[in-house]
């Protein structure tokens, strides 16, 4: 979902994101101190990603999780599909959705994620967290001289509300919630858990069939 509202917020923000894409082993720092490395088309198959293209650039995270970029349309935009079809398609990849929401006290995947671009307190909140879309790909786009960001979709259903989940806005570092079947406003962006091994593999439908 192209979300122009907060451009506001956004026009401090966009230095901060990469422009050019590092080479394998880049190391950087986030403003709050986090270090993320930049990983391998040959360490993501190691770590049972069956198409690292398609998972895209990719950065691992403090703990060890791997995070890829936006799933995209030839023409570098981001592809729009439905809960059900970002599960499946992350899945196909060997990987998973994020995490989005915390499961009593335990902090999930976007939370963390949040918490390392610098956002601290509620991450429901729309007010400023000194969160800062940083390093990752495609956390925020430049499209005919407008910032727009993309609501992710998280695995993490809402409690007692099925057919909802957790989604985090990535160009403010806020969690929402969305209808599950919704496929007109919503992105995918894979994660490989810390350490984790081969376990899924390609059939016959590949994950451009589920992203058109």
């Amino acid at each position: 979902m192209r979300c122009f509202v907060v451009i506001s917020i956004l026009a401090f923000i966009l230095p901060a994101v990469d422009s050019f894409a590092s080479p394998p082993g880049t190391l950087k720092k986030t403003s709050a101190g986090y270090e993320f490395r930049r990983v391998s088309e040959a360490e993501l198959t190691d770590r049972g990603v069956t198409d690292p293209v398609a998972f895209g650039e990719a950065w691992e995270d403090p703990i060890g999780m791997i995070w890829g970029d936006i799933a995209r349309k030839p023409t570098g935009t981001a592809k729009i599909i439905s809960h059900h079809e970002a599960t499946e398609y992350c899945r196909r990849l060997g990987a998973r959705l994020p995490s989005g929401f915390p499961a009593g006290k335990t902090e999930s995947d976007f939370v963390r994620l949040r918490r390392y671009l610098g956002g601290v307190g509620d991450p429901t909140s729309e007010e400023e967290s000194g969160y800062r879309p940083q390093i990752l790909p495609g956390l925020v786009f430049e499209e005919n001289g407008h910032s727009y960001s993309e609501f992710n979709w998280s695995d993490s259903l809402v409690p007692k509300n099925p057919d909802f989940a957790y989604t985090f806005f990535s160009g403010a570092g806020v969690v929402y919630r969305a209808f599950r079947d919704n496929d007109g406003n919503y992105s995918v962006r894979c994660v490989v858990d810390p350490r984790r091994k081969r376990s899924y593999r390609l059939d016959e439908t590949s994950t451009e069939d589920l992203v058109k």
